[in-house]
């Protein structure tokens, strides 16, 4: 029969993506990157997305939705870091394990090689001021530190981006129409 068209056929995350977006959780890279992810589509930049923790099942679906509504057919990684809705820095890294997770970030950096990193800013952005995010932060650059002192392959991508902050900051205009998104604007999207 007939593959239904809501039925998502998602294709396995490529080695070696031009950016990397590095999130929290599923929903971070629309509520905390605005419209970074669709302009990056919309030029055809290879991009994925490599989440912490997917948090719930239902907001897991609600994320991979708007990714497929916006054309992303490469399925996100995860590193399906426990979540107990902790609110505070400390709490998560109880939960994530630091040591831990920053040997796991570190090693998936090591595999998935990404030219340029994007994640949140270590102060929190203007959009979502949360410990989470700025734990993520935190965890990625400790991580990309650590896989560039490997002694065996070490890896440092081009650039890693800070988003909320200005230093070194590059500006996008998201004010052109997208044309794989009928003409709507990144923001709009």
């Amino acid at each position: 029969g007939m593959r239904p068209s809501a039925v998502q056929r998602w294709t396995a995350p490529t080695d070696h993506p031009d950016v990397l977006l590095i999130a929290a959780y599923p929903g971070n890279v629309l509520e905390c990157f605005g419209g970074l992810y669709p302009q990056l589509l919309a030029d055809g930049v290879d991009v994925n997305i490599l989440y912490l923790s997917w948090r719930t099942r239902r907001r897991t679906q609600e994320a991979l939705t708007a990714l497929w509504t916006m054309g992303q057919t490469v399925y996100p990684y995860c590193m399906e870091f426990q979540d107990r809705g902790a609110n505070n820095e400390s709490s998560i890294w109880v939960d994530w394990g630091r040591t831990e997770s920053n040997r796991a970030v570190s090693a998936m950096l090591q595999t998935i090689r990404p030219s340029v990193i994007v994640t949140h800013a270590s102060a929190g952005d203007s959009t979502h001021d949360s410990a989470a995010t700025i734990n993520t932060s935190i965890l990625v650059l400790e991580a990309i530190e650590r896989a560039a002192t490997r002694k065996d392959d070490p890896f440092t991508p081009q650039k890693v981006s800070l988003h909320g902050t200005s230093d070194n900051a590059t500006t996008l205009s998201f004010d052109a129409p997208l044309w794989r998104f009928a003409g709507a604007t990144a923001p709009q999207v």
